[in-house]
């Protein structure tokens, strides 16, 4: 590997001398959807890509630190952005479920981010990977979340439109922190992202590689657990694992070896031979 960064080129001398590389420290950075579209902004092109300029810049200072980054973002005002955009063309084109809708904003939004994290490594001769991952979440059907919808979506309507929506539409709205009036919709607690041993698998085979690299994930789809077929194994079964903050922040998967207590069927567990007593000598 060749590279004209300094800390890129430790690397290199690091694996000839050491037979791997090290582990850099990550940092997890999560921006809200809010964070594409300023206040007083109408979520175009432009503005997405001048808002993921300004926050890939500021990113760079960890970035020159040496840190990987795992960036996790919301996008509630993208998404109510096109679900309104479906229900104002219900009539001539079909209405995509909202999954569909968080899927389609996930990817968009990682490209906004790995195009600029890109033009700023670029710029600064730095080498590094930036990978987009569209990620999915396991949750429980019998969530509470539910038949209680919290999370508020979409652009701020005023309490009279946001009424009127709810009794046209089916809507569960609610006032949003004395901002304004949003569309809510269930917001259930994730069991598992399916795709984290995936991620883990591309993390050790850049490491492997000797180069640094970048994780770009966005919101979540849902899919509904299923029923456990084994038996739960409870306090019976304790041990000590470490993991980086990298694996605890995307998951991962760690083989243990543990001591298992057996009665020699010799001995009876004594120690000594058949038919012969231990003698202690002082």
């Amino acid at each position: 590997m060749t590279a004209s960064s300094s800390f890129s080129k430790q690397v290199t001398e690091d694996i000839a001398e050491n037979g791997s590389p090290p582990m850099l420290s990550t940092a997890v950075v999560a921006l809200g959807g809010h964070a594409f579209m300023q206040p007083g902004e109408a979520g175009t092109h432009e503005e997405h890509r001048r808002n993921a300029h300004v926050i890939c810049e500021q990113l760079m200072t960890l970035v020159e630190r040496d840190y990987q980054l795992v960036i996790t973002h919301g996008n509630g005002p993208q998404v109510g952005n096109l679900l309104l955009r479906d229900e104002q063309t219900r009539e001539t084109l079909p209405v995509r479920p909202l999954d569909v809708l968080v899927a389609q904003t996930e990817g968009s939004l990682g490209y906004y981010l790995q195009q600029e994290l890109l033009n700023g490594l670029r710029r600064r001769d730095i080498r590094r990977f930036v990978v987009t991952v569209v990620t999915q979440v396991v949750v429980d059907q019998s969530d509470p979340a539910f038949q209680h919808p919290t999370k508020p979506i979409g652009p701020f309507l005023s309490e009279e439109e946001a009424r009127h929506r709810a009794q046209a539409q089916g809507w569960a709205v609610g006032e949003d922190a004395g901002r304004g009036w949003r569309r809510l919709v269930p917001s259930p607690v994730p069991k598992k992202v399916i795709q984290h041993a995936m991620i883990g698998e591309a993390a050790k085979r850049i490491d492997a590689e000797g180069l640094e690299w970048i994780d770009v994930g966005g919101g979540f789809g849902f899919n509904f657990q299923r029923a456990q077929t084994g038996p739960r194994r409870g306090s019976d079964l304790q041990t000590m694992i470490e993991v980086t903050l990298e694996q605890a922040s995307i998951g991962t998967e760690v083989e243990i070896s543990l001591n298992r207590l057996k009665q020699c069927s010799r001995c009876g567990g004594s120690g000594a031979e058949p038919g012969t007593e231990l003698e202690t000598l002082f």
